[in-house]
């Protein structure tokens, strides 16, 4: 079997279950499944999930696809979110999401994946759904969910007024400030009901009605 073969249906991570099922003409599929890791056509990313590699055309997004499905329910955001929306300088190093347990982190052969936990009552609010094409889609917070997600996790930050705020965003992370002109204010005002932290929600939101 060549890898193209599974491009061909869906060039994302695979399971077991359903790697088994291309394999169904081979009397031992965990031995072919073994045989294909040891020479570079699949990468085990954890117990039961593969990918594919040397592909024609490599998914770009693949990452975004581990991260929904290594552990779950998630949905990408933080820095990684505010990076794919353009809004930080930087790149960063793991792929974070939000999920509904505890805090986790996964060191695979494609990079670190870094999950931190949300409440049930937040957890929803400004999540997107992002299709790539007919076989990549992930889901991702809003830009707005994903700075709240950040101001929830993270700790010590000093800000005591809208002030603060904006130099934090600004001089620390480096963040696009003009995306406040065009910020999604209801998004901000769920995050505010539905959160802890309201005092520093409602700086974001003080932020984005002054602009």
């Amino acid at each position: 079997m060549k890898p193209e073969i599974i491009y061909n249906v869906e060039n994302v991570p695979i399971s077991h279950a359903v790697l088994s099922n291309f394999l169904a003409n081979y009397e031992r599929i965990n031995d072919k499944i073994g045989y294909m890791i040891e020479t570079g056509e699949l990468t085990k990313i954890q117990r039961g999930l593969y990918i594919v590699n040397n592909v024609k055309h490599k998914n770009q997004y693949l990452n975004y696809n581990i991260a929904n499905t290594l552990y779950g329910p998630s949905y990408i955001s933080r820095f990684s979110a505010l990076s794919y929306y353009g809004l930080l300088s930087e790149q960063t190093v793991s792929i974070e999401s939000m999920a509904l347990s505890r805090f986790r982190k996964y060191q695979t052969p494609v990079g670190l994946f870094t999950y931190f936990p949300s409440q049930k009552a937040k957890f929803s609010i400004g999540i997107n759904s992002l299709n790539m094409n007919d076989y990549c889609s992930f889901l991702m917070a809003s830009p707005e969910k994903a700075l709240c997600d950040l101001i929830w996790t993270e700790k010590n930050i000093p800000i005591i007024n809208a002030d603060d705020m904006a130099y934090y965003l600004e001089e620390n992370l480096r963040f696009d400030m003009d995306f406040f002109k065009e910020a999604d204010k209801n998004i901000f005002k769920e995050c505010f009901t539905a959160g802890n932290k309201k005092k520093e929600i409602g700086f974001l939101l003080k932020l984005a009605k002054n602009n």
